[in-house]
C-alpha cells in the first residue's frame, strides 16, 4: 500500500504555465481521501510550495532548495537546513559579482540579486525576491542556495569552481539555463529520507 507520495513541482505537479491541472488536483484529493500523505519537494525556495500546500490542503513539511531546506510551514519551523559552507559560498559569490555574472543567493528564505541584473525573468520576481547593491549586504550567514543564470554565467562558474565539493545542479527553464549550487550533503532524496525517519 502507498503511504506517501513525494511530488516535485516543475515538470511534475505544475504545467508549463505554472498551474495545477484539474486532473492533478483530483488525483491529490483522491490520495488524501485514501489516507495517503503528500509532500512537495522542489528546487525552489519556500514561497511557492507553501502557497501550493495550503491551496491543496496539504499539511506535511515541504522540502525546498534541492533538499537543502525542510520547513514545517504549519508551525513556521525549520526542520532541516544544509547551507552552502561559507568557505565555498563567499569565493563563488565574490567571483560572480566581480565578473558581472547573473546570479542570486537564497539567504534566510529570500532570494537576492544584484540591482541592474537584466538576466532575471519577470516571472521569478516576487515579494521573496529582493535586489541589493552588493551581496555582502545580505551574506551574514551561509546561503542555502546559489543560483547562476544564462549560458555565460553558468559556464563561467562551473569552469572556475566545478571541481569543488558541492552539488552543481543544471536546470533548463524552456531554453534558459541555470545552475543551482548547494551543499554536497543536500539533496531531495536525502531530505525525504530524513523527513520520513
Amino acid at each position: 500500500m502507498i503511504d506517501l507520495i513525494a511530488l516535485d513541482l516543475d515538470g511534475t505537479l505544475l504545467d508549463s504555465s505554472g498551474g495545477i491541472s484539474a486532473r492533478n488536483r483530483q488525483a491529490i484529493r483522491d490520495a488524501l481521501r485514501a489516507g495517503i500523505r503528500i509532500v512537495l519537494v522542489t528546487g525552489r525556495g519556500v514561497t511557492t510550495p507553501i502557497r501550493l500546500s495550503r491551496e491543496l490542503g496539504l499539511n506535511l513539511p515541504i522540502i525546498c532548495c534541492h533538499g537543502a531546506l525542510t520547513k514545517d510551514f504549519t508551525a513556521n519551523r525549520t526542520l532541516g537546513h544544509i547551507p552552502v559552507p561559507l568557505q565555498y559560498a563567499k569565493p563563488i559569490i565574490e567571483y560572480g559579482e566581480q565578473n558581472g555574472l547573473s546570479l542570486t543567493i537564497y539567504v534566510e528564505e529570500s532570494f537576492y540579486w544584484l540591482e541592474g541584473d537584466r538576466m532575471l525573468r519577470d516571472d521569478v520576481v516576487s515579494p521573496s525576491w529582493q535586489s541589493v547593491k552588493t551581496f555582502s549586504d545580505v551574506l551574514h550567514a551561509a546561503p542555502t542556495l546559489i543560483r547562476f543564470f544564462g549560458d555565460h554565467s553558468v559556464d563561467a562558474v562551473v569552469r572556475q569552481f566545478g571541481d569543488w565539493p558541492l552539488n552543481f545542479r543544471h536546470e533548463l527553464w524552456e531554453t534558459f539555463p541555470e545552475c543551482a549550487i548547494t551543499s554536497n550533503e543536500a539533496g531531495k532524496r536525502e531530505a525525504l529520507v530524513r523527513l520520513c525517519a
